[in-house]
């Protein structure tokens, strides 16, 4: 989380630069928004203890000074669902199909775009709520239940849902809104594309770097039960031999970038798509 954010502040500086007659080299964001997916309310105080303090920590020690940041976890795994009370809260679709029988202009039954809950079915605290941000295709919609961990920006209860519902129109790859905010969207797109990375590694068991957990023996010479903290270290061995095995990754991993902007390369694709004026899908 460090390094990546970090990475990502020399990006921005890089880019502001570029637009700049006279680069100025000192020039930070003084605010960023975070929008965090993956993670259950019961690891919402971990994330505040060790993710925000990471990004903020990454960047005092970058930009020298403390960040003003707006946290927000947003996820769909719920069983909460709305629906439509009456005909005009719904919309019609120009064909849907019913059991097999297509019906024109036939009412979808799910509440329009736009639906925000804030209270009623919500959280206590943190400051959380429901928005609905997209037209359902098939079944019934899923709004996305957001939570903001930290609103340093102070957006408050009226402008981050809104500013949250713009974003879900801001997704490349749909000429409407989708179902979250985009950010996190296209990070759940990179996350798929990162398994394919690890792909051969995942078919074969023996391909190297493999979990190695030692083997400890008691008195008698009989093998012992491996404690947790045993196991969470041969993990964390694990997770770094993959995050810089040449073979997984590929033979661009780990070389410096061709540009003067100071940014770690750690990416697997080819140097030549760090060029600022590049804009690709993954």
């Amino acid at each position: 989380m460090y390094s990546m954010i970090q990475e990502r502040l020399r990006g921005w500086q890089a880019l502001y630069n570029s637009t700049m007659a006279k680069p100025d080299y000192k020039k930070w964001p003084s605010n960023m928004i975070f929008f965090r997916d993956g993670i259950s309310e019961s690891q919402f105080q971990s994330c505040i203890d060790e993710e925000i303090k990471t990004i903020k920590r990454a960047y005092k020690d970058l930009c020298t000074r403390d960040l003003t940041l707006t946290f927000v976890v947003c996820g769909k795994r719920h069983h909460t669902r709305f629906y439509a009370t009456e005909e005009k809260q719904t919309y019609t679709e120009k064909s849907l199909n019913v059991g097999g029988d297509k019906i024109p202009n036939g009412i979808n039954g799910n509440l329009q775009p736009g639906l925000l809950v804030t209270d009623v079915v919500t959280n206590p605290v943190p400051f959380n709520f429901f928005l609905q941000s997209h037209k359902a295709i098939k079944g019934t919609a899923r709004s996305a239940h957001y939570h903001v961990l930290e609103d340093g920006m102070k957006l408050g209860q009226t402008r981050l849902p809104e500013l949250t519902m713009m974003l879900c129109y801001a997704f490349g790859r749909a000429t409407t809104g989708v179902s979250y905010a985009a950010p996190a969207y296209i990070a759940d797109r990179l996350c798929e594309r990162g398994r394919v990375y690890l792909r051969a590694w995942n078919l074969d068991s023996e391909m190297k770097p493999t979990l190695n957990i030692p083997i400890e023996k008691d008195e008698k010479g009989k093998q012992k039960r491996p404690t947790q903290e045993t196991i969470d270290e041969a993990k964390k061995v694990l997770a770094h031999d993959i995050s810089t095995t040449v073979t997984i990754w590929g033979k661009h991993y780990g070389t410096k970038p061709p540009t003067l902007d100071g940014r770690t390369w750690l990416n697997p694709w080819n140097p030549s798509l760090l060029d600022r004026a590049s804009m690709f899908w993954m």
